[in-house]
């Protein structure tokens, strides 16, 4: 199964869309900005994760690294 992520600036583009899925026969759910946030979270966290474990010290110290030119 594959999926396609539209989003819109407008009400009557996504009717039309929905329309259009419709007479087609595809299932489709209309989601809202703070799901859609959610799942491009979800998928950066997926993306980035490479089973490499450091320690909470060097963790911290990576922070506070990356800010001390703030």
């Amino acid at each position: 199964m594959e999926a396609i992520l539209l989003k819109s600036q407008t009400e009557e583009q996504i009717n039309l869309i929905k329309e259009f899925a419709q007479k087609l026969g595809i299932e489709f759910s209309v989601i809202n900005e703070e799901v859609l946030e959610d799942i491009s979270l979800s998928n950066a966290i997926k993306t980035g994760k490479s089973k490499n474990y450091i320690s909470s010290e060097d963790f911290l110290n990576e922070l506070k690294n990356e800010n001390s030119d703030r």
